[in-house]
């Protein structure tokens, strides 16, 4: 206080808490010790958070495969605004995603060249150990609720609105984090994808976004132990659905694991079809 004082006496002029957290944060000043998943301490040096501001601004299949992405595994947060009186400190938006898995956050992050940490949880009590990731700042926040994200989405959420071109992009990143596609006891023939949400809505728009894109209506079945709403694709649909969600596609926009077991199926369908046509 004395110091504060003396600058006020003199007029030098004094930096606010969030300059001086900028200043800090620009000249690597702000570190700390964090656990590692091996259980070994690392230090982590906080640096000033980078992201493309104008990503989500305009359609394009890159932007329609995050989006995806963040409307499964996605969370945001608005924020804590200072009350009068109050001691609790101010907090801006922000946007985490998690998943079981680093690669497709990862992913995510080159895609909206962001320098966000990747950051890891350790399973606790129910809940999994997880990946995640922080997008902090009032104008990303906001271009998600333009695009229909809101908080507390997971029973709410419907399919936005978007250019034809950009369906499949967007359902792939749905798929990624809330789809999955599975063979029986090792037989591609059993091949099956599907897709769970907690908003049956969703899942309504989502079977015809696809049927309009040329695969069959799904029966749409609600799960008896939580109630969520799911679709299947069997067999030669889902090899449709495959070649719907990827043909054409580079594999900075697609999670490893689903596209090899997508693509098991889809190869042993087609190699049975080329036999069966194949001249005596």
């Amino acid at each position: 206080m004395h110091i504060l004082h003396l600058l006020k006496q003199h007029g030098i002029p004094t930096r606010s808490k969030s300059e001086a957290r900028t200043l800090a944060l620009e000249r690597g000043k702000l570190a700390f010790d964090r656990n590692t998943a091996e259980g070994s301490s690392k230090r982590v040096v906080l640096e000033r958070q980078t992201l493309d501001r104008f990503f989500f601004k305009s359609w394009s299949p890159a932007m329609a495969y995050v989006l995806g992405v963040i409307y499964t595994d996605g969370s945001l947060h608005p924020g804590r605004a200072r009350e009068p009186g109050a001691k609790t400190t101010p907090t801006s938006p922000r946007v985490s995603v998690s998943q079981k898995e680093p690669e497709l956050l990862l992913k995510v992050l080159a895609l909206l060249g962001s320098n966000a940490r990747l950051m890891h949880s350790e399973k606790r009590g129910i809940s999994g150990a997880l990946y995640f990731f922080h997008l902090n700042g009032e104008e990303v926040y906001q271009d998600l609720l333009n695009l229909g994200l809101t908080a507390r989405k997971s029973l709410t959420i419907q399919f936005p609105p978007m250019p034809v071109e950009c369906i499949r992009h967007f359902v792939r990143g749905c798929w990624d984090g809330d789809g999955s596609v599975y063979v029986l006891r090792d037989r591609p023939s059993s091949g099956t994808a599907s897709y769970l949400s907690g908003s049956r809505r969703f899942v309504d728009q989502l079977n015809a976004a696809l049927h309009s894109l040329g695969l069959p209506l799904a029966t749409i079945h609600t799960d008896r132990r939580s109630g969520a709403s799911y679709i299947k694709y069997h067999g030669r649909n889902c090899v449709r659905l495959f070649h719907l969600l990827y043909d054409g596609v580079d594999e900075t926009t697609y999670l490893s694991r689903k596209y090899s077991r997508f693509k098991q199926i889809a190869d042993w369908f087609e190699a049975k079809d080329e036999l069966v046509s194949a001249p005596d």
